[in-house]
């Protein structure tokens, strides 16, 4: 988008919250950008799904970036909105399952 080294940058900011996710120490992250504070707290299992689910977004994410960062081909930024909105998706779809 801007370069090379803010695409970087940025895959190097979601691969730290991937292993934050992963590692099961991102409640102080979602409790940060929840849109509405809960009524209610989450259970430990839910709070793990979440923190999966964004683990894998932030995974997907990091691949999304490096493409875009590495990869000069004229077909790379198609290629990388449409892996950022299937991210979308997947992450919309697994909060609604769960």
């Amino acid at each position: 988008m801007f370069g090379t080294g803010f695409d970087l940058f940025l895959a190097a900011v979601c691969a730290v919250l991937a292993v934050i996710f992963f590692m099961g120490k991102g409640k102080g992250i979602l409790d940060a950008f929840s849109v509405r504070k809960l009524e209610r707290k989450r259970t430990p299992e839910e709070q793990k799904k979440y923190e999966f689910g964004f683990g894998i977004f932030c995974v997907v994410m990091v691949f999304g970036e490096l493409l875009m960062a590495y990869a000069k081909a004229p077909w790379v930024s198609g290629a990388a909105l449409a892996l950022g909105l299937a991210d979308l998706i997947f992450i919309g779809w697994y909060i609604q399952k769960f």
